[in-house]
């Protein structure tokens, strides 16, 4: 897909509101081409690449949904689902989820799940990724 040319941009349309194809350039009978492979949230569930425009014939030509949503798809989505699968496993055990941060000052104020706060220093904060174990944090 990544020779398809898009870029962070978005979709780009023609003077009349027309989606334009990512693969030519025209607009008109162009769709947007959803990934088969999916990633599955608690609760909810997102493809897992943005589709790309693409008009009948460019579509054929990048080899149809498998061609363009192929096995870097499969793959991209099946690693973020264990992912996802290791995060819920460390909240099953009472790990807290990293909410949000803060700078204040040389501290970062850390906000985790069920409405509790860590100040830590600046150069802790690179240790604390997502989830915080209040045992090991209180021991150190």
């Amino acid at each position: 897909m990544a020779s398809l040319g898009r870029g962070v941009m978005g979709y780009c349309f023609d003077y009349r509101g027309r989606l334009a194809c990512d693969g030519c350039g025209i607009a008109g009978g162009v769709r947007k081409r959803k990934c088969a492979y999916k990633v599955a949230y608690p609760g909810y569930s997102i493809a897992y690449c943005s589709p790309p425009a693409l008009c009948s014939p460019c579509y054929k030509k990048y080899g149809g949904l498998r061609g363009i949503h192929g096995d870097a798809c499969r793959d991209g989505a099946a690693a973020s689902q264990a992912e996802i699968a290791a995060d819920e496993a460390r909240s099953a055990v009472g790990d807290l989820r990293l909410r949000s941060a803060l700078r204040q000052g040389d501290k970062v104020l850390l906000k985790f799940d069920g409405d509790i706060a860590v100040l830590v220093d600046d150069y802790e904060y690179g240790k604390v990724r997502w989830f915080l174990d209040l045992e090991d944090y209180e021991a150190a």
